[in-house]
C-alpha cells in the first residue's frame, strides 16, 4: 500500500477511536451522577427515619426523638398528648415539655409560645422563671427580669427549696444587671 493510500485510511479509525472514547467518558460521567444521586437518596431517607424503641410512654418517645434530632416529631408527640390531657395541670406539664424541646433545639420562638402557653393554664415560679430564661436567651433583658422576679414572688415561703430557688433566681437576676 502506498504511503497516500495509508493516510487516507487512518483518519476514519482514529475518528472511530475518539468517537467511542467519548461515548466511554459521557457513560462513565452518568454512572458517577447516578452512583451519588442514589447515595444522596439514601442517606436522607436513613436519616429521617428514626426507630423507637418498644415499650416507650409517649413522653418518653417524645423524648427520644428529640434526642435523636427529629424536633418536629417530638413536639407532634406532645402536641398529641397535650389534646388527650384530662387537665389544665396536665397540659401544663406537658407544653413544659415542649419548650424544653424547643430550648435545647434552639428554636425560642417555639419555646416561648409553649412557656406561655403552660403560664396561663397554671402561673407559678417554674413557668415564669422559663419565660425569663427564654427571655435572656433572646437578649429581651427587660423582659427576663420581670419574669425572674415574678418567680421570686410566687415561691411558696413553706417550701423546703424556698432559700435555694430564692438564691438562684436573685442571682440570675444580678447576672442581667439588676
Amino acid at each position: 500500500m502506498s504511503e497516500e493510500n495509508q493516510n487516507v485510511t487512518e483518519p476514519p479509525v482514529r475518528e472511530g477511536i475518539r468517537l467511542r472514547s467519548k461515548i466511554l467518558a459521557l457513560s462513565a460521567a452518568i454512572l458517577v451522577a447516578a452512583t451519588i444521586a442514589g447515595f444522596v437518596l439514601y442517606k436522607n431517607h436513613t436519616k429521617s427515619t428514626i426507630v423507637l424503641p418498644p415499650h416507650l410512654t409517649a413522653s418518653q418517645q417524645s423524648d427520644y426523638l428529640a434526642y435523636k434530632g427529629d424536633y418536629n416529631g417530638a413536639q407532634k408527640i406532645t402536641a398529641g398528648q397535650v389534646a388527650k390531657a384530662p387537665s389544665a395541670t396536665a397540659k401544663a406539664g406537658l407544653y413544659l415539655q415542649q419548650a424544653t424541646i424547643a430550648l435545647n433545639a434552639k428554636n425560642y420562638a417555639d419555646a416561648k409560645k409553649y412557656a406561655q402557653s403552660a403560664e396561663s393554664l397554671q402561673p407559678n415560679d417554674n413557668t415564669a422563671s422559663l419565660l425569663g430564661y427564654i427571655a435572656a436567651q433572646t437578649g429581651d433583658k427587660a423582659a427576663a427580669k420581670q419574669y425572674y422576679q415574678k418567680a421570686i414572688d410566687r415561691l411558696d415561703k413553706n417550701a423546703d427549696s424556698y432559700n435555694a430557688s430564692r438564691q438562684d433566681y436573685q442571682t440570675r437576676l444580678q447576672e442581667l444587671g439588676q
